[in-house]
Parts: C-alpha cells; structure tokens; sequence
C-alpha cells in the first residue's frame, strides 16, 4: 500500500470528495478493503488480548505447578502433562417441576420418534421428519404417559446409523484420569448450556440405546434417564450436572456430549499422548479471576492425577495478583 497522502484516498490515491471527512474513496472495492483491514485489526487484538490473558493466568499459577509437577516426581512441569482450565463454582439446586416437566416431555418425543422408526440424520442426530408415520401423527404432544407407552414399532437401522454407533462405543469409552482431572478442575463450564438445549440428547442417542439394550420399552427407557437425575444439579446447568460431575455414563450421553473437547483438554491430551497418562496437573483458574487480585481468593481448583489416585488440593491458596499483571 502506498503511503498516506493527505486528500487522497489511502488505497487507490484518487481524490477524495471535498468534505468527505474519511481517508477512503467510496468504491466498493476500496470500501471493501477497509472492512477486511479493519476485521485483520481486530483479530489480532483479539489473539493479543487472548495471549496476555493466558499469560497472566500463568504468571499467578505456574509456581503452584511447577511445585506439583517435582512433587510428583517430576523434573519440572515441562515434563509432566498440565494445563490451567475455566473453573466455575456454582451452587447446587433442587429443579422446579416445569423444568423438569420441559426435559420429560423433550425425552418423551425423543423416544416416540425412534419407536415410529422415523429416518435420523446421523450428521445431526435429529429425525428427517416430524411427522411419525402411521396413526402416531394424531398422538397429543402434551399427554407424555400415552406417547411412552403407546409405540411399539422397531426403528430400521441403515448402515450409516450403524457405523454412527461404532463411533459412539469409542467415544464412550472411559478416558484416562490424567485427562478427566481437567473436568474436575473446571467444575463443568462446556455444560452451562445443558439445561436449555435437554442435555444434548437428540433422536440417535435414543436410537444407540436401544442398539445396546434392545428389549428396553419405551416407558423403561424414560424411566433409566430420569432416575439419573440427582436430586440437586448446578445452577444454570444441565441437569445432570452436579458438584461431582456428570451423573449420566458414558454410554447414556449425548453424542455431543461425548465428542466435545474444550481447549484445555486437546492441550492436556496432546501432553499425554507425548508423556504418557500416569500423571498430570491441572489448574482451574476462574476467568474473572483477576477481579479478585487477593491471596486466597476462592477462584481456583487444584486437581492431580498419579498411579490412578485422583487428589483435589484443597489446602493450596491461590497466589495474590501482581498489580502489573492486573493492570495488563
């Protein structure tokens, strides 16, 4: 790009209209230009901002990890898997029964449509249709004890839905603990928006179920799910979020559920895969945790991994906040 010259516009050079008040002509190509600078300008911002936060958040935990790290008998940090994760602490509460009744009657019309053999799409786990075949378009959306009880018809099974199920039983599987300390240390931030989207259960993940227990009706189905509810969930969360974690198995999940990694854990899995799973060290450090510079501050949950043994570490505190790293 050529040099600024006052009066003309700083892209193409032609004259700008007098009064204009800009440093742009108002070609659409020029214009365009402009907004893609502008976009370019944000993004780095945004990826510096990112970065000095990062930085920050390690400048007030990394002595806690480094000495972690040799406790378990480490060198130093680089040679154990570890990361700094969202931590969030919200308190636990007993659901009211509309929502409640709201995630009831989302299960139920999930397992109408799987028992009416309705097509899914196993891209989006959703059926292709919302109207069941037969006479089960004329059951009542608002009466969940007919709808339970009422299909009898088996789903057709095509080879896509089976190959989506192979991917499922790995995805169920257990993970490691050195990369489920990461979810402990967070407390459970990717499930905040659990609650309005009914824990991520769509018509496939009814559909897996009955793959694995086919002789399961559909009133035992609903049954199996909402017995897992705890009695007490996190605030604002899923409902089966609570202050020990996810309380469905694996294999009752969500696809989404199963498949979603955050940052925190694709960092701590490339770790492990490198330094093996026996061990790690995982901080969760709240977002905000600079609006609460004091030593102390309750903003953070420690969480270690070594010889299978989960260790939460209560008796640490976590470090004040320089007032240059606030201030950046």
């Amino acid at each position: 790009m050529i040099g600024a010259v006052p009066g003309r516009c700083r892209f193409c050079q032609q004259p700008l209209l007098a009064g204009s008040g800009g440093d742009i002509c108002d070609t659409p190509v020029c214009i365009t230009r402009s907004r893609v600078q502008q976009a370019s300008q944000l993004g780095l911002t945004a990826v510096a901002r990112r970065d000095r936060l990062e930085q920050q958040a390690d400048d007030r935990v990394g002595e806690i990890l480094e000495g972690l790290a040799r406790k378990l008998g480490a060198d130093s940090r680089a040679d154990i898997p570890t990361t700094i994760t969202p931590y969030i602490a919200p308190p636990e509460v007993e659901r009211d029964a509309d929502v409640i009744l709201d995630f009831v009657r989302h299960l139920t019309k999930l397992v109408t449509q799987v028992f009416a053999g309705m097509p899914i799409d196993v891209n989006s786990g959703n059926v292709i249709s919302d109207t069941p075949p037969g006479d089960a378009a004329a059951r009542p959306d608002d009466d969940t004890t007919f709808m339970a009880s009422a299909v009898l018809s088996a789903p057709d099974m095509d080879v896509d839905v089976e190959t989506a199920f192979a991917d499922r039983d790995r995805e169920a599987q257990d993970d490691p603990l050195s990369l489920v300390a990461a979810c402990i240390a967070c407390g459970g931030n990717c499930c905040t928006t659990g609650l309005r989207h009914h824990a991520y259960l769509h018509a496939i993940d009814i559909a897996y179920y009955r793959h694995h227990r086919p002789d399961a009706t559909p009133a035992e189905i609903i049954a199996d799910y909402l017995s897992r509810i705890p009695r007490k969930s996190l605030v604002q969360s899923c409902l089966y979020l609570s202050d020990r974690g996810c309380t469905l198995p694996r294999d009752l999940r969500s696809t989404t559920c199963n498949r979603w990694q955050c940052g925190a854990r694709i960092d701590l899995a490339r770790q492990i895969k490198r330094m093996g799973p026996e061990r790690s060290v995982v901080i969760g450090l709240a977002k905000d945790h600079a609006d609460f510079p004091e030593e102390g501050a309750s903003q953070f949950r420690v969480v270690t991994v070594s010889d299978g043994t989960v260790q939460i570490h209560d008796e640490l505190r976590l470090p004040a906040l320089s007032p240059v790293d606030k201030s950046s």
